[in-house]
């Protein structure tokens, strides 16, 4: 375990690989490009540099859906998938009104999320596949609500507040502190 932790402490001895260490642990879940134009580091360096980390086993690389989000290794397994979806602004403003109100109608969604409500139903449907969301159907209406614990995105979003940079990431965990 000593010889992990000196042979890490020398991994980010470099100044700019430390750097990047410290933006992935404040920005977790950011994709390349975002942590490219937070650091102001060239492309090709932050690359290098974030596969190197990947290797060394200080950072963890998540695949999927054209691009790669970076995690420091202690993120958990769960909080990578949430912070994941949170990262993507219109899935993010979906999975904030669902943690927000307990069942809702594509309708609400649509006026919250300014979004037409087929790109609603693709995002919730990706949800629904993920298992964080449910859909109720009875004779007149269609609900969805969070299958997922709501007490761990409004975590997350706390935790994670001053790397969204929204707004309504904002408004809202202050309603969540206030109340």
């Amino acid at each position: 375990m000593v010889f992990k932790l000196e042979k890490n402490k020398e991994v980010l001895d470099l100044e700019s690989r430390n750097k990047i260490y410290h933006l992935v642990s404040k920005n977790a879940g950011s994709h390349l490009r975002e942590l490219e134009r937070k650091s102001r580091i060239s492309y090709s360096t932050l690359k290098y540099h974030l596969h190197y980390l990947t290797r060394k086993g200080l950072i963890v690389e998540k695949k999927g859906e054209g691009n790669s989000r970076f995690f420091i290794k202690e993120v958990s397994t769960e909080d990578i998938e949430t912070l994941s979806m949170l990262r993507q602004k219109n899935m993010r403003k979906i999975l904030i009104y669902l943690a927000a109100n307990k069942k809702t109608k594509l309708a609400e969604l649509e006026q919250f999320t300014k979004l037409s409500a087929s790109t609603i139903s693709w995002y919730l449907n990706r949800l629904i596949k993920k298992r964080v969301v449910e859909k109720t159907a009875d004779r007149r209406n269609v609900t969805f609500e969070l299958s997922s614990d709501r007490e761990e995105i409004k975590r997350i979003l706390i935790s994670y507040r001053e790397s969204f940079l929204d707004n309504l990431v904002d408004k809202v965990v202050e309603m969540w502190e206030v109340g």
